[in-house]
């Protein structure tokens, strides 16, 4: 809401809001493009909820690797010696 106050448009919005990460939106085109992260355990919770849900999958599949993506990212911006501090809210 209060990006819309600030003229973001709400096609913008909803855009910014799918490529969050955490997001619960996820197309169904998403589904196929689900892949291995390249850690087993969330490897098996993915493929565990593919069974029970494609959509959940695939919102469970962008989160961790929204994440993965962020954290290289950090991990190529610190400088050595550097810190990083990540609050996650549950």
């Amino acid at each position: 809401m209060e990006l819309l106050w600030l003229g973001i448009k709400e096609k913008e919005l909803k855009e910014l809001d799918t490529n969050t990460i955490g997001t619960e939106r996820a197309a169904a085109k998403e589904v196929k493009m689900i892949e291995e992260i390249g850690i087993t355990s969330v490897d098996n919770i993915i493929t565990w909820t593919l069974i029970k849900s494609p959509m959940k999958a695939a919102l469970v599949y962008k989160y961790f690797r929204g994440m993965q993506l962020a954290i290289k990212e950090m991990y190529r911006v610190v400088k050595d010696g550097s810190y990083v501090r990540h609050y996650l809210k549950i």
